[in-house]
């Protein structure tokens, strides 16, 4: 669905723009004035993780919501988990590794202190165990939080789907203000001073999800004459800005709201999902997962090499510096890292066909 690659831009774009931001504020020698003009533009990229949740509701309820409603197979539980293992553990296994020595010699810390960190990333159990940043790779707190997801979603999303449709989007919405509520009232912040294991788990970030789920659901069920082509064409856009400009706390209650409204504009408006299927936005959309999992190897990388040459100034300008030099080297690599590792593993058969290719005669 190449509407839905596209909003993945959007989610990896901001994520890249947020990160560099905190690269400039962490490296610049001068004083932060001029952080609130580059905080209000880019100081919510962060969100684009939240983005990122619910489209992974989405994509993955979509089986479970064809089988219900659109008298589609069953969904096959082996296969389901089976592709979830072979399309997204070697890619990421292999970034784990390649970081773990500049990680190690980075932190000052021996291989072996670090290798259970690395077991712990491995089985995506790093912020269950320890409570903290995954030390090895620090974004994929948020990949551990999609498996917590995985997981459910074959218990969670049959249930939704069940009742008559008034019940279920009833219950969905129930449960995604439920789940809201809970965030607030415990104030949960990810990689806060005193964050615990539930900030790092699905119980901080479920409304998102099922968001996703909820979407699945009417993209099967709904009218589609219910929604205009024009009116969504606007919603989409206003929700986007809602999305990642609302400030805190309001947002808190708001974004599982424009995050509805911004997967269903992708999905059944006219310009606004001509745009996200602009070729060029959806193939760097489609390869997300690499970017994400090689990007903050290359901004440090580059911000090293920055700082060699003197190129790191105020903060308004190295952010200036960082996306010139940075973003198309980040695009370069996670490029490669695709065309290499994720796209042959893109193939649910790769398995059975390296075991052919080492042992056949």
């Amino acid at each position: 669905m190449p509407e839905i690659d596209g909003l993945r831009f959007i989610a990896i774009a901001s994520v890249l723009l947020y990160h560099i931001e905190m690269m400039c504020i962490i490296t610049s020698p001068t004083p932060l004035a001029l952080k609130p003009a580059i905080d209000m533009v880019f100081g919510h990229g962060g969100r684009g993780v939240l983005l990122f949740f619910c489209i992974s509701g989405f994509i993955l309820g979509m089986p479970f919501a064809r089988r219900s409603f659109a008298e589609g197979s069953v969904v096959d539980l082996r296969k389901y988990f089976t592709r979830r293992v072979t399309r997204l553990e070697p890619p990421y296994i292999l970034n784990l590794l390649i970081r773990l020595p500049f990680v190690a010699i980075a932190k000052h810390i021996s291989l072996g202190s670090a290798l259970p960190h690395l077991l712990a990333s491995i089985f995506y159990v790093h912020t269950l165990v320890y409570g903290a940043w995954p030390l090895i790779h620090g974004p994929s707190w948020s990949l551990e939080v999609e498996v917590q997801f995985y997981v459910l979603a074959p218990l969670i999303a049959p249930l939704l789907f069940r009742p008559r449709v008034e019940a279920r989007r009833f219950g969905t919405l129930t449960l995604i203000f439920a789940a809201t509520a809970l965030q607030l009232y415990y104030g949960f912040a990810e990689g806060a001073e005193g964050a615990t294991r539930v900030s790092f788990s699905i119980l901080n970030f479920g409304q998102f999800f099922l968001v996703g789920l909820f979407a699945a659901d009417c993209y099967f069920t709904a009218d589609q004459r219910q929604t205009s082509e024009r009116f969504l064409d606007f919603a989409g856009p206003v929700a986007l800005v809602g999305f990642f400009f609302t400030p805190e706390p309001a947002s808190r209650i708001l974004l599982p709201l424009f995050g509805l409204v911004i997967l269903w504009a992708a999905l059944r408006s006219r310009a606004f999902k001509r745009v996200l299927s602009t070729p060029t936005i959806y193939l760097i959309g489609g390869m997300c997962y690499s970017i994400y999992l090689t990007h903050s190897f290359v901004l440090q990388s580059v911000f090293a090499v920055m700082g060699k040459f003197h190129l790191i100034k105020s903060v308004s300008l190295t952010y200036v510096f960082g996306c010139l030099f940075a973003l198309p080297v980040v695009l370069f690599v996670g490029s490669c890292f695709f065309l290499a590792i994720e796209r042959p593993c893109m193939d649910k058969n790769w398995p059975r066909k390296l075991w052919a290719r080492l042992f056949s005669r």
